[in-house]
């Protein structure tokens, strides 16, 4: 389980602000590293040590990633595979230019000591923007929270080289707009079912003025159509019923 120091120092870095950093970026070298952390989710630098030239299908728009430190005792995860996005593609393909002839590595300068933190901060400051507390990690998990958005979460979760499990409890994040994103998909169907089954309960006559209807004299469980609204929400993946940790899943270093 991870530490609740750790649950506070999650964050969700969007895509707008990884963009400022990128734009910012002294070199391809730099913006590599970047999109693989942020789009790739890839652990930086374990992973990125081992990558190769060779290990990149650019025709098939695949990356082969193979064991690191972090995922070498995982069963079946020697070799994952993550999907070689436009957006990595422009910036490997300009690295790629920039290596040497024959070199087989694609960051032969990156290794388990590498101190890439320092490099990174600077970027930062120089883009303006604030500072998140973890900072390859908060990158890595938000391209995992992404994956799971888009995709299965059996398939994210593959693609990022963990378990589901793992992932609900160190990686995926809620946002607000995720809150706002199901609301909006879920309010049509919400009032009209509410709508229909007031009409056949006479939810009209409930709230007719009186003293004894009033919605803030009423427990809410006794308001008509509160439990079907209940139902919808859950059965669209919202539930009203919060746990101590809130809607952020700790994290831990990755």
């Amino acid at each position: 389980m991870g530490r609740v120091g750790d649950k506070e120092r999650q964050e969700y870095v969007p895509l707008e602000v990884s963009a400022k950093v990128l734009d910012k970026a002294p070199n391809a070298r730099c913006r590599s590293l970047l999109v693989l952390a942020r789009l790739g989710a890839l652990r930086i630098p374990s992973e990125a040590q081992g990558l190769r030239w060779d290990h990149i299908a650019w025709e098939a728009k695949r990356i082969s990633i193979v064991a690191s430190s972090k995922t070498e005792h995982h069963a079946k995860r020697a070799v994952r595979i993550i999907p070689l996005l436009p957006a990595i593609e422009k910036e490997l393909l300009s690295l790629h230019l920039e290596a040497e002839e024959g070199a087989e590595l694609v960051f032969p300068d990156v290794n388990g000591t590498t101190n890439l933190r320092t490099t990174l901060e600077k970027i930062i400051a120089r883009a303006g923007v604030k500072q998140w507390p973890k900072l390859s990690q908060n990158l890595r998990a938000s391209g995992a929270t992404d994956f799971a958005r888009t995709l299965p979460s059996h398939v994210a979760a593959e693609i990022c080289g963990h378990t589901e499990q793992i992932a609900k409890e160190h990686y995926w994040t809620v946002s607000d707009s995720d809150l706002d994103q199901a609301i909006a998909d879920l309010s049509p169907g919400i009032a009209q079912k509410l709508a229909h089954e007031g009409g056949s309960k006479g939810l009209g006559s409930s709230f007719d003025g009186s003293t004894a209807n009033h919605p803030k004299t009423k427990k809410a469980r006794e308001i008509p159509g509160f439990v079907s609204a209940c139902r919808l929400l859950a059965e669209g993946g919202l539930y009203l019923k919060m746990g101590d940790e809130g809607l952020e899943p700790p994290t831990f270093s990755v």
